[in-house]
């Protein structure tokens, strides 16, 4: 037996997201979706990877996290927040990592959009547990 009959790719796919990073202080965004990755979900806290430069601390933006939608090629919002700036790390690649603290947000869709990543964390804990016999 080998690897490829106990494991399968789609096993190991994360959700996949659309995220709309758009700075309201200097009325730029990032075009390219592809380019900004969520790295971390805190309490009130998001970590993004976007491309350097993009924003700087103190600056408001706003976040909108889209998912596709399954047999279509439409978005399903998921949750979207206006957000303050409260950290930049540049990686030394062209991308920094920002951490946006949540100004402005509904709190049930908050909610629900938790739910989706602890979802997904629930699969993969009975996944490995089922792997480990």
């Amino acid at each position: 037996m080998d690897a490829s009959e106990v494991f399968k790719a789609e096993d190991f796919k994360s959700v996949r997201l659309s995220i709309t990073f758009q700075n309201l202080t200097t009325r730029t965004e990032v075009r390219d979706r592809s380019r900004v990755a969520l790295i971390e979900v805190a309490d009130r806290t998001i970590l993004l990877e976007i491309p350097g430069k993009s924003c700087q601390a103190k600056h408001n933006v706003l976040i909108k996290i889209e998912r596709p939608k399954k047999k279509a090629k439409a978005f399903e919002l998921l949750f979207d927040a206006t957000a303050k700036v409260v950290g930049i790390e540049d990686t030394g690649d062209g991308t920094d990592k920002v951490l946006v603290e949540l100004v402005q947000f509904d709190l049930e869709n908050w909610r629900r959009f938790l739910e989706v990543f602890s979802s997904r964390q629930d699969d993969i804990e009975k996944f490995l547990l089922a792997a480990k016999g």
